[in-house]
């Protein structure tokens, strides 16, 4: 297994697996991510800032990951 910063043709599989994580979120009754979030655009977006990141087993996408070191404002307000 290997951890690597996700690239833009990498968008169909990460929204894969957020779809897989959404379906069992929600069939265990979790309500996060039920939303429409995260959407294709904010997983482009992640891309571009170079914070989005995979986990790669055997040459397959099975986890991604927003990752920034220091402040991350939007928890300002949770």
């Amino acid at each position: 297994m290997k951890i690597r910063k996700s690239r833009m043709e990498d968008i169909e599989k990460i929204m894969c697996v957020i779809h897989e994580a959404q379906e069992s979120m929600r069939a265990n009754g979790i309500p996060q991510w039920q939303d429409g979030y995260p959407s294709e655009d904010v997983i482009s977006q992640d891309i571009k800032i170079g914070n989005g990141y995979v986990l790669v087993e055997d040459e397959n996408i099975i986890g991604t990951a927003y990752i920034v070191a220091g402040h991350e404002p939007s928890y300002d307000y949770i």
